[in-house]
């Protein structure tokens, strides 16, 4: 992803936010490219190690409702805080799962590897029976 396409994707993101806090950001976010860039990062790699855009804006969107609340405690915005709050956690949620899952596979995958290498080790020989005495 471009500078310029993370860039629109936040601003669309960030709609509805106040407009201070949509300059803000905007342009926090670009002075992360343009310090990238001027250490020899590309665009891609920079992008790719910011936060999703749409998570960035449901984070501000949360903390708004949260000041609003602390300013003037309704229940109408008791409301906006909460379901703000509850949609982070279910898209927190949708990124913490698949990284539970697949960090327990890789776990189980390095689990069965030391097992077999560990069995068939040349240290540690194998157990025969005791041979036979017929006589």
């Amino acid at each position: 992803m471009s500078k310029s396409d993370y860039l629109s994707a936040l601003s669309k993101a960030l709609a509805g936010l106040p407009p201070d806090t949509v300059a803000k950001t905007l342009a926090y976010y670009e002075q992360r490219f343009i310090d990238g860039l001027a250490v020899g990062r590309s665009e891609a790699e920079i992008a790719q190690e910011l936060d999703e855009p749409r998570k960035i804006a449901m984070t501000l969107r949360a903390n708004a409702h949260l000041h609003a609340f602390e300013e003037k405690r309704s229940p109408a915005n008791l409301a906006r805080m909460a379901m703000s709050f509850l949609g982070l956690a279910v898209f927190n949620l949708f990124m913490v799962v698949p990284a539970v899952v697949y960090s327990s596979m890789l776990m189980a995958l390095y689990a069965t590897a030391f097992a077999f290498t560990s069995a068939a080790s040349p240290s540690r020989p194998a157990v025969w029976p005791a041979p036979m005495n017929w006589c």
